[in-house]
């Protein structure tokens, strides 16, 4: 019996060594972000993005040095949560692999160290909540995860639209009932008299308040333009997360009830993020962070589950445009 070839697209995903070389690809990227810095402007940011500017390091070679080991940290922190997901078991450290390959080729992201606060606790939140699913006892961990996700909208007040997302993912995860409604609402609670706490601590006691004030006023402003870079990333990202739902609704491939849950909660926070760097360009570094994580999971379950030729060419423009991306951002 002949021996079927395997595609670009397996000898790839399932190479054992895909993921030290996109760590290495990041560091080359990093040492290049030190020489030439992107012409992408950093964007609109908070007050609080604002005050911690003045506090971080004025050399560009500190704040790229630092951002580097904390993004590579953070994107190891994503095996853990898929061994907890139980969701990516071709190969587990396939979201880690996307996610660095997303950094190397964004790298505007590179020096920014305030995304990185809200990324923190988004990712916390994320381990709580997807540790509930199907939990006879959830309230602890629902409060943690709505805790967790209220001290990232403390920084980031844009990310009050993943709400809903939330709120659909304890329906997915079986989670919903008034207690754990009620114990989220306390978390997010407890997450303002936190910030308020640590800020009045720091002789800042309204800060909260004026974070949502410029946020809300940037809101309410008529949108001043939206940069073709933005445009261009933004409709990419969600062209390539429309054709890799529609190619899996249409082959459903049989993985289990738990995994379609945890995909289907990816897929609504990717969508929700991406419609808020759509409609406001200015909050995309903050936000675009986050939306990797949820990417780089929908790609690694997707491209190590479905195997056709249509994912195939999927996969190759989705390795060949980021780079031409790249390449942009420099020049």
């Amino acid at each position: 019996m002949r021996r079927q070839k395997k595609t670009f697209q397996q000898r790839v995903v399932l190479y054992g060594r895909a993921l030290p070389l996109m760590l290495f690809l990041l560091l080359g990227s990093w040492v290049v972000s030190l020489y030439v810095e992107p012409s992408v402007p950093a964007g609109g940011g908070s007050l609080l993005q604002e005050m911690l500017t003045g506090l971080l390091p004025g050399e560009r070679r500190l704040q790229l040095g630092a951002g580097l080991l904390l993004y590579v940290g953070i994107g190891f922190l994503l095996i853990p949560l898929n061994t907890q997901l139980v969701f990516i078991r071709a190969r587990a450290s396939a979201q880690t692999t996307f996610f660095f390959f997303w950094l190397a080729l964004l790298p505007f992201l590179h020096a920014s160290l305030y995304a990185l606060c809200p990324l923190f606790f988004f990712l916390l939140s994320l381990f709580c909540l997807t540790a509930a699913y199907q939990d006879p006892r959830p309230m602890g961990l629902v409060y943690h995860a709505l805790l967790c996700l209220g001290l990232a909208v403390c920084f980031a007040p844009g990310l009050l639209l993943l709400l809903p997302a939330y709120a659909v993912g304890a329906g997915l995860f079986r989670i919903c009932t008034w207690r754990n409604l009620l114990a989220g609402v306390l978390g997010l609670l407890f997450a303002a008299v936190l910030f308020t706490a640590v800020a009045w601590s720091l002789g800042e006691p309204l800060l909260l308040f004026g974070q949502f004030d410029r946020f809300f006023a940037q809101v309410l402003l008529p949108c001043s333009g939206r940069p073709w870079w933005a445009m261009v990333l933004v409709g990419y990202q969600a062209l390539l997360l429309l054709a890799t739902l529609l190619t899996y609704w249409l082959k459903r491939p049989k993985t289990g009830v738990r995994a379609h849950d945890f995909l289907n909660f990816f897929f609504l926070v990717e969508v929700l993020l991406l419609a808020g760097m759509g409609l406001r360009p200015e909050f995309l570094p903050v936000l675009l962070p986050l939306s990797l994580v949820c990417l780089s999971f929908v790609e690694g379950y997707f491209f190590t589950t479905v195997y056709t030729k249509g994912t195939n060419v999927l996969f190759a423009l989705g390795l060949f445009v980021p780079v031409v991306l790249y390449f942009a951002f420099l020049l």
